[in-house]
């Protein structure tokens, strides 16, 4: 019984792998020559499975179409268990519950709508998501010095993550005793 390769925990994630472009569904016919319009090709994506999500528990060698299947699969790989058992992992829980916690960080349920990036947590996620820009009620982080371009009246945007804003006033205005001004983000509409 060969098992699939394993990984360092540096490195460890999802196994995904490409699966053939096979399908019994019908593919849509399209009228004019130009069949790669972005409408037709984005519902005939959803329509074929393009991955395999692959359990690397020990000597398990389940697969599943959906991350969601793969991450209640592995929950009951650890429902009495507070060792983690996936390949290469050492961790030793406390506790059941703090071991379900930890195998999120295994299957990364957490996806994000604009890229292909997963998260362990829907707080991974967001912190992601700041990367894509602002969305309106989001926290941000100004500078308090009022001549920066990162303070409330600069040119220059505020910042998503409050360590990040920690940073700069360490990094540009030693000796300042102010912290990060925080704000809400505010979609403006013009």
């Amino acid at each position: 019984m060969e098992h699939p390769p394993t990984q360092s925990l540096d490195s460890i994630e999802l196994s995904v792998m490409p699966r053939p472009v096979t399908s019994t569904l019908p593919r849509k016919r399209s009228r004019s020559s130009s069949s790669s319009s972005p409408e037709s090709s984005q519902s005939h994506k959803r329509l074929i499975p393009s991955a395999v999500h692959r359990c690397k528990w020990a000597l398990c060698l389940e697969t599943f179409n959906q991350p969601s299947d793969l991450r209640a699969h592995v929950r009951t790989h650890a429902a009495s268990q507070t060792k983690c058992r996936w390949s290469e992992c050492l961790k030793v829980s406390d506790s059941t519950p703090n071991l379900m916690r930890h195998l999120d960080s295994h299957t990364k349920p957490h996806t994000c709508s604009d890229c292909e990036y997963r998260g362990a947590t829907r707080r991974c996620l967001s912190r992601h998501k700041v990367r894509h820009g602002f969305t309106s009620g989001v926290s941000i982080y100004y500078c308090p010095a009022r001549t920066c371009p990162y303070g409330q009246d600069g040119h220059k945007p505020p910042y998503g993550r409050r360590d990040h804003a920690v940073k700069h006033i360490n990094t540009k205005h030693p000796g300042s005793t102010d912290g990060p001004v925080p704000g809400t983000y505010r979609l403006q509409t013009t």
